[in-house]
């Protein structure tokens, strides 16, 4: 394609599309204001969002992805989950030191699955109706509340699965396959999304790539749990699936009921557009069906953090699926305006009554709060970054480009970092002080202030570091064993 041809593809784009591309631009813009502010307000942890950070920029600087995962030792990031395609990332440290690049790129990549939805939606010629899809997924509370809880490398699948389905529906297969095997390589669990949608495929009729699919989920899997994980760990696979009876998992699918509440609210944030592609429907479902029965931990049963994230996306392409079931209908045709406006309006009635966490982005006090936390940004700049530093969860997400950082443990002696730095400040999210034991904190810091092989620095009246002297003796723990 010659460059004039190019220039005038892309205007007929910008002049069908413009109100989308508008609204996409001030999302993403929305997006960095809430997701940047609250990194800024130490509201991004440690685990996980830093340990994806100190990997890539360990990486990025040619050492091993070493992370603190709270285990005896430093730990490969790929044996904890085994996510290569986040290898993509690396060059962004090259370009830049900044701990928020990471946090723009994933805003990128999110706005840009919701841009995908263009293409996948091309078919529905009602332009409202197709923008109606991408305000609900946009707004879709537990994409949210996925975006705010920072980095993970699911967020990669977004962009990835949208070219996947895009590739599927065009059967430009080696597009399919490049896809599909970036999306697999986001977190080893991905294997169940790849059996079903193998499945799907062979529904479709495209039994070859159906059996290939399938295969390759399972091959994948096995190769990446038995064989590469453990040997980048140095142990075997940590996160062994729940096995139930066939009754039991179907009960565990649906009990207790706050999980029938999630699948519920879900379905309803996508005007229950899914239901109308019944075909879909197992590859929507698998991805609840390891977050309540496989792994079944309790933080992975409501919309909260970035659990939400694939399903948000599986949802709406469902819902673009459902649309065109409609579309087929003659009736459907004359009132899929209106029906467009009430998804619209449904979508923006959810996120105010459940308090989307993008509502930020229009609160003053949200910003000055930024500021009211300068002085732990000034505490950071005074601790030594020499040696292992032990520090809370919220700070050490912006010390791994500078620091060898690791979490507090209240057994501190066993590793005697060079610095423990600390935030004394009451009223703090218990989070902050994670893997701690609830009250050990306070504990751990009298113990500091009495331990002879550690001097105590004060920056402020609550922002405090003990550094180990040279001379160290470790009997003096006996006391604690």
């Amino acid at each position: 394609m010659s460059a004039k041809s190019f220039s005038r593809t892309l205007s007929v784009f910008f002049k069908d599309w413009w109100f989308i591309i508008i609204y996409l631009t001030v999302y993403f813009i929305v997006l960095n204001l809430v997701v940047l502010n609250r990194f800024w307000q130490f509201e991004a942890y440690y685990f996980d969002h830093g340990i994806y950070d100190q990997a890539l920029w360990n990486l990025a600087h040619f050492r091993a992805p070493l992370i603190d995962h709270v285990e005896n030792h430093l730990l490969n990031q790929f044996g904890d989950h085994f996510d290569p395609t986040i290898l993509l990332l690396i060059p962004l440290y090259w370009l830049t030191s900044s701990y928020t690049a990471i946090l723009v790129v994933q805003n990128a990549i999110i706005t840009a699955s919701a841009g995908m939805l263009i293409f996948l939606g091309r078919e529905i010629k009602n332009k409202l109706l197709l923008f109606s899809t991408i305000i609900t997924y946009t707004l879709f509370v537990g994409l949210q509340n996925a975006v705010i809880s920072n980095f993970h490398s699911e967020f990669i699948a977004l962009l990835t699965l949208g070219l996947t389905f895009l590739a599927l529906e065009r059967k430009k297969w080696h597009w399919y396959w490049l896809f599909f095997i970036l999306t697999l390589g986001t977190k080893e669990t991905f294997v169940i999304f790849g059996t079903v949608l193998g499945i799907y495929l062979i529904l479709r009729k495209n039994y070859k790539q159906g059996i290939l699919t399938f295969t390759y989920s399972l091959a994948y899997y096995f190769i990446s749990v038995k064989i590469i994980m453990p040997y980048l760990a140095s142990r075997p696979f940590a996160y062994i699936p729940n096995q139930y009876s066939i009754s039991t998992m179907v009960t565990q699918f649906f009990y207790p009921l706050v999980k029938t509440g999630t699948l519920a609210l879900s379905f309803l944030s996508f005007s229950f557009l899914p239901l109308f592609s019944p075909l879909f429907l197992p590859v929507i479902l698998q991805d609840y069906f390891i977050r309540f029965v496989i792994s079944g931990t309790s933080a992975r049963l409501d919309l909260g953090l970035h659990y939400n994230a694939i399903a948000a996306f599986l949802l709406v392409y469902g819902s673009i699926l459902g649309i065109k079931k409609l579309m087929e209908m003659k009736v459907y045709r004359k009132i899929a305006t209106f029906h467009a406006i009430g998804i619209i309006f449904l979508a923006i009635f959810l996120h105010l009554k459940l308090h989307g966490p993008l509502g930020l982005a229009y609160n003053p006090a949200f910003y000055a709060h930024t500021k009211d936390l300068n002085f732990l940004r000034t505490f950071l700049t005074k601790i030594p970054d020499k040696g292992l530093v032990m520090t809370l969860n919220n700070l050490a997400p912006q010390l791994t480009h500078t620091h060898n950082v690791m979490l507090l443990r209240d057994k501190y002696w066993q590793y005697l970092p060079q610095t423990i730095a600390l935030d004394l400040r009451p009223g703090q999210n218990p989070n902050n002080f994670w893997p701690l034991p609830e009250g050990e904190y306070k504990t751990l810091f009298e113990r500091l202030k009495m331990d002879p092989n550690y001097t105590e620095t004060e920056i402020t009246d609550t922002q405090v570091y003990f550094s180990k002297k040279e001379k160290v003796d470790p009997g003096w723990y006996t006391q604690y064993k």
